[in-house]
């Protein structure tokens, strides 16, 4: 098989049919988790991935094993080297949770998971469906952000993440608009090239993957997202790199030198259009200008600088040093790190002027080594490695659009987590996710040629175990991310309600107590929420100063014999 991108035939023993049904998991869980937004909703992670989950339980599952070939993808994908240690790093990361009562930050993280291995079967069910489909539904997903950022940027539109003076689109921060945009560029210019090598020309079709490649990259750009632009810089030297070695071993016909020229010359006019273009619409500060000032209303810029996650990860070595065998536990990390938190660093403002709270380092592999020690962090080094020897192996054996698209998402992705929380925050860990589904779906040897993972027809009672094992996944995962969405739409609520009483001259203890009436449902809809349970505290003790109400003191006594049980130690 040579994989000429130029033979669609030679792929159809890999490309079988129904490939609308194969990309469809994917295509709903990329836009969920790409466009979940609320005005007035300006970062909450949890809200994203609780309702992605929900989505993902009623659509998402059912498509996945409902066809006769899901069996032979769910066994590919666990019984595959990545799929058995992803299993093992949170297996192991929840030894030292077992000793503790389950907190909304363990929900939170088993959320993430459940939603990051749906995604990675979306993409290995994807890599049945018709090349460049994979890569057309990704930047389905992305092109919207990247709109909406743009728009944002010119100052045509705050209506769907108001924010403060920052362009967010449709995350809700920057960082994460930035980070998901960075991974929809390496598949955007794969996208320009395999058009221009397949027709020989520069089509329309090709002029329109080179107008994505521009409103991406200006797009991000416009972010101010500097781990971002890290990304876009890894994602696109090795996908090209690929390209290039992929000729030069024939691999591509020789007769294709020319096109392989002018269709990388396309992508590296789109990539310069796109930089004159943020440059043109921010020409201030598109290079050099922090993301927020440090007076800013809502968050402080200085949070998001290179000297707060230098400190963050010193502090987060510190704590593994004290943890080294299995961590401090699956979804812990908040409730440790305080004690070796730089009080410098915690003391820079944040939400409302508010005192930060650290949930996670900035540093993917540093959170694994923190929450699941040695044990787990070393599997974690190993997976990294694997993957990218499979994926180099694969790209230069097999040149395909989706493969090189899916290989600069997860090159991307890797630096992305060196810098930010890009594999724990759904926006970004579905298509990261799905690349390596899609990565490690078949084999990428010549000597191993793909094959057809629907081979296998189920048995009728193993279709009936999928349908029962399913239908109870599909309820765990409501179970456990309705009381969270139940909780910060809550709280969403309250910020709203006193948003509105500090703008008013006078404020009376009963408007006081009914916005406070919101607060206490949100804190009661989910117990375990140690931040809802300290809101509790932080505002009843304060109206207490003043009133002698029942339901306030019963509700301020309540939250804080929750934290007693959830952090016993203070």
């Amino acid at each position: 098989m040579s994989g000429s991108p130029l033979a669609a035939d030679e792929h159809d023993i890999r490309h079988d049919g129904s490939s609308w049904l194969d990309i469809l998991p994917f295509a709903v869980l990329a836009c969920v988790a790409a466009w979940v937004t609320l005005p007035d909703l300006f970062d909450v992670d949890i809200f994203k991935a609780a309702l992605t989950a929900i989505v993902g339980a009623l659509v998402v599952l059912p498509l996945l094993v409902g066809p006769a070939r899901a069996r032979d993808d769910i066994t590919t994908w666990f019984s595959s080297g990545i799929g058995r240690g992803l299993v093992l790093v949170t297996a192991v990361s929840a030894i030292g949770s077992v000793t503790v009562l389950v907190h909304a930050s363990v929900v939170d993280r088993l959320l993430v998971f459940a939603v990051s291995q749906m995604a990675a079967l979306a993409g290995l069910r994807a890599a049945r469906a018709r090349t460049g489909l994979f890569t057309g539904v990704l930047l389905a997903a992305t092109t919207p952000v990247a709109v909406v950022a743009l728009t944002q940027a010119l100052g045509w539109t705050s209506a769907l993440t108001p924010g403060p003076e920052e362009v967010v689109s449709l995350l809700g921060n920057s960082t994460r608009a930035g980070a998901l945009l960075a991974l929809g560029i390496p598949a955007a210019v794969m996208l320009t090239v395999f058009t221009v090598l397949r027709r020989g020309t520069i089509t329309l079709g090709a002029t329109l993957a080179a107008l994505l490649v521009a409103l991406h990259t200006a797009a991000c750009l416009l972010t101010l997202a500097r781990g971002a632009r890290l990304a876009v810089l890894a994602g696109l030297v090795v996908t090209v790199a690929f390209v290039v070695l992929a000729s030069t071993r024939g691999r591509l016909p020789r007769e294709q030198s020319a096109r392989l020229s002018r269709a990388l010359g396309t992508a590296g006019i789109a990539l310069a259009i796109g930089v004159g273009l943020a440059a043109f619409t921010n020409p201030d500060q598109v290079w050099t200008a922090r993301k927020l000032d440090t007076s800013a209303p809502i968050l402080s810029g200085t949070d998001l600088t290179t000297n707060v996650r230098l400190s963050l990860w010193d502090a987060t070595l510190d704590m593994t040093a004290d943890h080294r065998m299995f961590g401090v536990g699956l979804g812990r990390y908040g409730e440790v790190f305080p004690r070796y938190r730089d009080p410098v660093e915690a003391a820079l403002p944040g939400l409302a002027g508010a005192t930060t709270v650290a949930q996670h380092p900035h540093n993917e592999a540093l959170f694994v080594f923190a929450e699941g020690g040695l044990v787990a962090g070393a599997i974690l080094v190993l997976l990294l490695a694997a993957t990218m020897r499979r994926t180099w192996l694969r790209a230069v054996s097999d040149p395909d659009c989706d493969d090189l698209a899916a290989t600069g998402v997860v090159t991307a992705g890797f630096a992305l987590g060196m810098v930010q929380d890009a594999w724990t925050t759904v926006g970004t860990a579905v298509p990261i996710f799905a690349a390596l589904g899609l990565l490690w779906s078949v084999p990428w040897t010549a000597r191993h040629p793909l094959q057809d993972l629907g081979a296998t027809t189920p048995s009728r009672g193993a279709r009936l175990a999928l349908a029962a094992v399913t239908a109870l996944a599909a309820l765990a995962l409501i179970g456990q991310a309705v009381p969270r969405l139940q909780t910060h739409l809550g709280l969403r609520e309250f910020y709203t309600q006193a948003a509105a009483l500090e703008a008013r001259t006078s404020v009376s203890i009963d408007d006081f107590e009914a916005a406070f009436a919101t607060l206490i449902e949100a804190a009661d809809a989910d117990p375990t929420d140690v931040a809802a349970q300290q809101l509790v505290i932080h505002f009843g003790t304060g109206a207490l100063a003043q009133t002698e109400s029942a339901a306030i003191t019963a509700a301020v006594e309540r939250s804080r014999k929750r934290l007693e049980v959830l952090r016993p130690n203070g």
